[in-house]
C-alpha cells in the first residue's frame, strides 16, 4: 500500500479527513501525523512515504515550505495541499513548486478525496514501473560486473546499488532483498519464485535474475520477508534474506551473501564424503596446471582415448580434494570440451549439458561421453574442403551420416543438381566420384574402430554404414590393401 502523512494543526480536521476515507480500499495506509511543518519533516526524513497531505497555514513551517525543504531534499513524494477559499496565491505558490492538486477543507468531501487519491495512485504507480525498469537494469549489470569481479577477477569498481543509509528506490519500494544462489534451471526457478510471490499476494517485488556456468543467481526484492525462499531453493543450496534498513551496506553485504551461496553449493556438488572437506578459498575460476591440460590434449590428438579418460579422471578426483569451486570445475569441463571440439574441427557438443550438470560425478560421465563421441567422430577423417558452396555442403552432409545409406539420388536432390552433372563437378574438385568419397570416409572410420575398440569386425562394418560383412570385407581391402583382422592384427 501507498503511505501517507497527514499534516494539519487543526486535530478536528486531521481526524475528519483520516476518518473520511476507506484508506485501505483506495490502496493507501496513513503511517503519521504531525501538527507543523517541523514534526512532519521529522516524519518524513524517518518514514519516506509516497504521499503528504499537509496544510498550507501552519507554525513554525507552513505547507510551502515544508513542500520546498523537501524538494530540495531531493524527494519526489506526492503532496496534496489543504486550502481555505482566500488562500489560492498559496496554492498557486504549492502547484508551481511540485504539488500534485488541492483541497478546499470547507468543502471537501469523500468524493473529491477518492478522485483525489485514484488520480495520485495513477502516478504513483506509473512512477513505480518506471523507476523499477531502471532499478532492474541496474541490478542487471550489477550482477554481471560482480561475477566478472567475484570469478573471473575483473578489475574496476562495482557499480553501486547503494550504500550505507542510502537506498534511493530500494529501500523507497521494498524492506527486503533475498539472493538466492541455485544449481537449477532459470526459467524454472524464475518461475516458481513469481508463482510464490503471487501466492503469497505480494503487493511489491522484483526479481533480478543472472546465470553463468550453470549457477543461479536471484535476488528477490520485496516488501515482506520471503519466509516460503525455502521451497525453492533445494537442499544444499542457499538463500539469505538482507533488511533493507540504515544498517544495510548493500553492495557489501549482497556481495558477502552472494560469495557465500557460491561457496556453499560445494556441499551438494561434491560427494558426501568430500562435501565436508575445507575448501581452497577460491572463489575465482581456478584452472587446471597447463600441464596437465596439455596431457590431456596431448592424448586426445593420438587417439589414446583410455589415456586420455584416465587423466581427466585424475583431474577431477584432483579438483574434488582440493575443492575447486563449483564455477571453477564447471569452466573447467567447458575449456576442455572446447579444446576437443577445435581439435576434431567440430562445432562444441553437449554445452548446455555440461553446464546444467548439479553434480560433480555426473560432470564427469557427460565430459567423458562428450570426449567419446569427438573420439569416434569426424576428427579421425582429415576433412578436406573445396571452393564450391554446394559441394562443400554435401562434403558436411557425408561427414554426418557416413554410416547411413547414401545414394548419389539423395545426394543430388540436396544440392538441387542433376546426378550426373553433380558426379562430374565432385570429381572436379575432389578428386574421385561421391559414392568413392563415401567409401573412403567409411573405410577411414572402421580403421578408427580397429584400432581403438574391442568391437567386432562385423559390428564395426555395420557401424560405419556397410550392409553386410561380405561388402565390408571387400571395400575395406580394396581400400586398404589388407582384410579388417589382418589391420587390427598389424
Amino acid at each position: 500500500m501507498w503511505r501517507v502523512v497527514l499534516v494539519e494543526d487543526e486535530i478536528f480536521v486531521r481526524e475528519e479527513i483520516r476518518d473520511a476515507v476507506q484508506w485501505e480500499q483506495e490502496d493507501f495506509v496513513v503511517i503519521g501525523e504531525a501538527s507543523n511543518g517541523v514534526e512532519a519533516m521529522k516524519l518524513i526524513e524517518e518514514q519516506e512515504p509516497d504521499l503528504v497531505i499537509t496544510d498550507i497555514r501552519m507554525p513554525f513551517m507552513n505547507g510551502i515550505e515544508l513542500l520546498q525543504a523537501v524538494r530540495e531534499g531531493g524527494r519526489k513524494i506526492r503532496f496534496v495541499m489543504l486550502t481555505c477559499m482566500n488562500e489560492f496565491e498559496y496554492v498557486r505558490q504549492a502547484l508551481v513548486g511540485g504539488a500534485s492538486d488541492y483541497i478546499l477543507k470547507l468543502s471537501m468531501s469523500e468524493d473529491d478525496m477518492h478522485r483525489i487519491l485514484q488520480k495520485i495512485r495513477r502516478e504513483l504507480e506509473e512512477e513505480q514501473v518506471f523507476q523499477l525498469e531502471k532499478a532492474s537494469e541496474t541490478c542487471k549489470y550489477w550482477l554481471q560486473a560482480g561475477w566478472k569481479q567475484l570469478l573471473e577477477e575483473a578489475e574496476g569498481p562495482l557499480r553501486t546499488l547503494g550504500g550505507r543509509g542510502f537506498h534511493p528506490v530500494w529501500q523507497r519500494y521494498f524492506s527486503t532483498v533475498t539472493v538466492c544462489v541455485l544449481l537449477q534451471d532459470l526459467e524454472e526457478a524464475e518461475c516458481r519464485v513469481r508463482n510464490k510471490l503471487m501466492e503469497n499476494k505480494t503487493s511489491r517485488w522484483l526479481i533480478s535474475s543472472f546465470t553463468r556456468l550453470g549457477i543461479v543467481t536471484i535476488l528477490i526484492w520485496s516488501d515482506q520477508k520471503a519466509d516460503w525462499i525455502g521451497e525453492v531453493a533445494a537442499s544444499g543450496q542457499f538463500h539469505r534474506t538482507l533488511w533493507l534498513d540504515d544498517s544495510t551496506d548493500l553492495n557489501q553485504d549482497l556481495v558477502k551473501a552472494w560469495k557465500e551461496g557460491i561457496q556453499r553449493l560445494e556441499q551438494d556438488w561434491y560427494s558426501p564424503s568430500t562435501a565436508s572437506l575445507p575448501s581452497c578459498n577460491r572463489l575465482h575460476i581456478a584452472k587446471i596446471s597447463w600441464d596437465e591440460e596439455s596431457e590431456i590434449l596431448r592424448a586426445f590428438e593420438q587417439f589414446r582415448s583410455s589415456d586420455c579418460l584416465q587423466m581427466v579422471k585424475r583431474v577431477w578426483n584432483a579438483m574434488e580434494n582440493e575443492g575447486f569451486s563449483v564455477p571453477s570445475v564447471k569452466a573447467t569441463a567447458l575449456r576442455l570440451n572446447e579444446a576437443f571440439a577445435r581439435i576434431s574441427q567440430q562445432e562444441p557438443q553437449d554445452i548446455d549439458k555440461l553446464i546444467s550438470s548439479p553434480k560433480h560425478a555426473e560432470l564427469l560421465n557427460i565430459l567423458n561421453e562428450t570426449l567419446q563421441k569427438y573420439l569416434t567422430s569426424s576428427h579421425r577423417i582429415n576433412r578436406i574442403r573445396s571452393d564450391h558452396p554446394e559441394i562443400n555442403r554435401l562434403l558436411d552432409y557425408i561427414y554426418h551420416h557416413y554410416n547411413q545409406n547414401i545414394t548419389l539420388k539423395e545426394m543430388a536432390a540436396l544440392t538441387h543438381m542433376d546426378e550426373q552433372y553433380l558426379s562430374g563437378l565432385f570429381k572436379k574438385k575432389i578428386g574421385e566420384s561421391p559414392i568413392r568419397f563415401v567409401q573412403s570416409v567409411r573405410v577411414k572410420q572402421a580403421e578408427f574402430y580397429l584400432r581403438q575398440t574391442n568391437l567386432t569386425v562385423s559390428e564395426i562394418g555395420k557401424k560405419v554404414g556397410f550392409a553386410n560383412d561380405n561388402y565390408f570385407f571387400r571395400i575395406f581391402k580394396r581400400w586398404t590393401g589388407v582384410t579388417p583382422n589382418d589391420f587390427r592384427n598389424k
